[in-house]
């Protein structure tokens, strides 16, 4: 439940998970069908235009690799272009507007642990955490426009994407921030 009113809404067999979390309760994804995910509005807080920074965050829980797919953590796609997090072939990616540019981690996310996982973007510089530590950089100048009214955000998978998309695992305290957060806070 958000304090800012983007509630989320479970679709099609996600489940609250009250064992294996990381704080309070957790949301827990079977990785088998990609409409298993939770549906946020893009409203308010959440509808991202024209600023200057945002940030993605979650504790995640990974029962897999993803090899040699992606795993859905957190999806904004609209005809403008993407701001996804993701693990995508072991290692934490993010996409951001303009699709072609991606950002890597360098490090493998082990399975069957929790971790912070996290993605900023300050106007010129992507970044992607692990725990805490920067993993991987690019830098490419441009507007972080993610907001669109009349699209959801995403968590642990993306409607209509095929089933080798969807999060494996358990996935706790998303956040989603119109500034660029460091790892310092």
């Amino acid at each position: 439940k958000s304090i800012y009113g983007n509630n989320a809404t479970l679709m099609n067999g996600s489940v609250v998970n009250y064992t294996n979390y990381k704080f309070g309760e957790a949301m827990e994804f079977d990785g088998v069908l990609a409409n298993d995910y939770i549906s946020v509005p893009s409203k308010g807080k959440l509808n991202i235009t024209n600023t200057s920074g945002i940030t993605l965050e979650a504790w995640v829980y990974p029962r897999d690799a993803a090899l040699p797919t992606t795993r859905h953590i957190i999806v904004h796609e609209t005809a403008d272009g993407r701001c996804n997090l993701r693990i995508t072939e072991s290692k934490l990616r993010l996409e951001l507007r303009d699709t072609p540019v991606t950002t890597d981690g360098a490090t493998n996310v082990p399975l069957n642990q929790w971790h912070h996982v996290a993605a900023t973007f300050d106007g010129s510089i992507r970044r992607v955490y692990l725990n805490g530590v920067v993993d991987g950089s690019t830098t490419k100048a441009g507007d972080t426009s993610c907001g669109n009214d009349s699209v959801s955000w995403s968590i642990g998978g993306q409607p209509g994407a095929t089933s080798n998309a969807a999060w494996n695992g358990t996935i706790d305290e998303v956040a989603i921030w119109n500034k660029t957060l460091s790892s310092d806070l």
